[in-house]
C-alpha cells in the first residue's frame, strides 16, 4: 500500500507545477494592462511606470515566471494587486464558501443518484428505468448557466421559496446546490445502473441466495458493494470538477466562493489572485483524485498491484 500511495503522490507535484505554469503564461498574453485597470486610462504616465515597477511588471517574463515558482516553494503568492492584501488570506476567507457549495451539491447528487441507479438496474426496462434515463439525458443536457437562472425564476422570483443569490443560510444553499449537483447525478446514477446490472448476474450472488440470505441482503450487501467501487472513482473525480465547475455556478448565484473570485480577478487582470485561484483548484483537483485512488485502492487491492 505505501508504494501504491508513493506512485500515485508523485504524478502530483509535475501534475500541478503544469498547471500553473500554463496559467502563468496564458494570463500573461491576455490583452489588458492590470496597471491601467487599477489607476485608469486617464493617469499619467509616470505614475503607471512606478506602479508597474513595484508590482514587478517591468521585469522580463522568465523573471516574473521564477520569482512566483519561488513564492510557491515558500507557500508566497504574493499580493493580490486589487485587494492589497496576500493572496493567500484573500483565498482563504474564500475556500469555505466554495467548499459549502461542493459538499453541498455532492450530497444533493448522491441523495438521487444511488438510489435511482439501484431501482432502475432492478427494474431494468420498465418505466421507471425509461424515467431514469430521461432524467439522465436532460441531467447532463442542461447547462449550469441555463439551468440556474431557470430556478431562480421559477423558485426565487415566481415562489419565492429561496433568495435569488447571495450566501444567506441554509435557503440560499439550496438551488446552487441543484444547479450544480444535478449534472453529477445524472452521471452517477447511470454508472450506478451499468455497474449493478453487471453484478447482478454474478455466480456468487447465486451462492449467496442457496445460503438463505434475503435478497434485499444480497443486493446490499454483495451486489450493490463491488458495484460501487468504479462509482466510487467517477464520485471522486466528479467531485474535484464540482470545484472547478462551480464557478460558473457561483457566478449565477453571485455565491462569494473561489468561482466568483477567480472571474472578478481575471477581469481586473489582477494576476497573483489568478494564479493563487488556480492554484488552489488544481491542488484541490490532484488531492481528490489522489485520495480517490487510494480508496480505490483500498476498497480493491489488486488496483494496489496493477497502480
Amino acid at each position: 500500500m505505501r508504494g501504491f500511495f508513493l506512485r500515485r503522490s508523485a504524478i502530483l507535484i509535475p501534475t500541478v507545477m503544469g498547471a500553473i505554469t500554463l496559467v502563468f503564461f496564458f494570463i500573461h498574453m491576455i490583452p489588458g494592462d492590470p496597471v491601467e485597470v487599477m489607476l485608469g486610462e486617464t493617469a499619467q504616465q509616470a505614475d503607471k511606470e512606478t506602479l508597474r515597477e513595484e508590482l514587478g511588471l517591468n521585469l522580463p517574463l522568465h523573471i516574473q515566471y521564477g520569482r512566483f515558482i519561488k513564492g510557491v516553494v515558500q507557500g508566497d503568492l504574493g499580493d493580490s494587486y486589487f485587494y492589497r492584501r496576500p493572496v493567500t488570506r484573500v483565498i482563504a476567507e474564500r475556500v469555505p464558501a466554495t467548499i459549502e457549495l461542493a459538499l453541498a451539491a455532492f450530497l444533493v447528487a448522491g441523495i438521487i443518484a444511488i438510489p435511482l441507479g439501484i431501482v432502475s438496474a432492478l427494474r431494468e426496462g420498465t418505466v421507471l428505468d425509461n424515467a431514469s434515463v430521461l432524467f439522465s439525458l436532460l441531467g447532463v443536457s442542461m447547462p449550469n448557466f441555463w439551468l440556474g437562472p431557470l430556478l431562480i425564476i421559477l423558485f426565487s422570483i415566481e415562489l419565492g421559496w429561496f433568495p435569488v443569490s447571495g450566501r444567506g443560510g441554509v435557503g440560499s444553499l439550496v438551488l446552487p446546490a441543484i444547479t450544480l449537483g444535478t449534472a453529477l447525478a445524472a452521471i452517477l446514477s447511470r454508472m450506478t445502473r451499468s455497474s449493478l446490472l453487471e453484478r447482478l448476474g454474478e455466480d456468487y450472488l447465486n451462492v449467496a441466495r442457496a445460503k438463505g440470505l434475503s435478497e434485499w441482503k444480497v443486493i446490499m450487501k454483495h451486489a450493490l458493494r463491488n458495484a460501487l467501487i468504479p462509482v466510487i472513482t467517477v464520485m471522486g473525480l466528479q467531485f474535484g470538477a464540482l470545484l472547478s465547475g462551480a464557478i460558473i455556478t457561483e457566478n449565477v448565484f453571485s455565491w462569494p466562493g473561489i468561482g466568483t473570485l477567480l472571474i472578478n480577478a481575471i477581469e481586473a487582470r489582477d494576476y497573483p489572485l489568478v494564479q493563487g485561484c488556480v492554484l488552489f483548484i488544481s491542488l484541490s483537483y490532484v488531492l481528490v483524485n489522489l485520495l480517490t485512488d487510494i480508496l480505490y485502492g483500498w476498497v480493491d487491492p489488486r488496483i494496489r498491484f496493477r497502480g
